[in-house]
């Protein structure tokens, strides 16, 4: 006989006969009552699902900041292997990749370099101190971004020696980059 319950709960009722044998002799029948009830079991499950749940919680969790730890290492280790860590410009690493890729795209589009030299930029270093040329480089790389906007794809290959990659470029377009960027350098350095 079995009976439910709320929440699962199920006992069984067995009724075994039992035949004893006496010392005095004969038999002795009996009936043997077990009851078997299934709530212990519910609540160690119950437990252990709970217990389930909040570790499988904690691990999600982990993986989570575990992963955005990664990322940020990798994001960081991409970073130094394609940027300048100084001007943020692409490095020469990142220039040679970027001009392979064209080369090989098969595209056939006019590839255009404006090249920049900072003459006798040692003696800023010299008289101003490796700091202050420090700005200067940053203040000519982004003066250098400005010129390029969003076409060009401003290296820094070392030192004060710059350029600027036109995917799509016009004897116009290099020629215009280039005085604009005398003129900006002029004024600057006017000012």
């Amino acid at each position: 006989v079995t009976k439910m319950f709320d929440g699962g709960v199920k006992e069984t009722y067995h009724f075994v006969s039992s035949e004893e044998y006496k010392e005095q002799g004969g038999l002795a029948n009996h009936i043997i009552y077990m009851k078997y009830s299934n709530k212990s079991e519910r609540e160690l499950i119950r437990k252990n699902t709970i217990q389930f749940f909040i570790m499988l919680t904690v691990g999600i969790f982990t993986s989570c900041i575990l992963l955005l730890i990664l990322l940020k290492i990798l994001h960081n280790t991409i970073r130094l292997a394609m940027y300048d860590s100084l001007t943020g410009a692409y490095n020469r690493a990142s220039y040679l990749q970027y001009m392979d890729q064209l080369i090989n795209s098969r595209q056939h589009f006019p590839v255009g370099l404006v090249f920049v030299d900072l003459d006798n930029f040692k003696q800023v270093n010299d008289v101003y101190g490796h700091a202050q040329g420090d700005d200067i480089l940053c203040a000519v790389t982004d003066l250098i971004k400005k010129v390029a906007k969003k076409e060009g794809y401003v290296v820094r290959f070392g030192g004060d020696e710059f350029a600027i990659v036109y995917k799509k470029a016009t004897k116009e377009l290099l020629k215009m980059c280039a005085d604009e960027l005398l003129a900006e350098m002029r004024h600057r350095k006017a000012t």
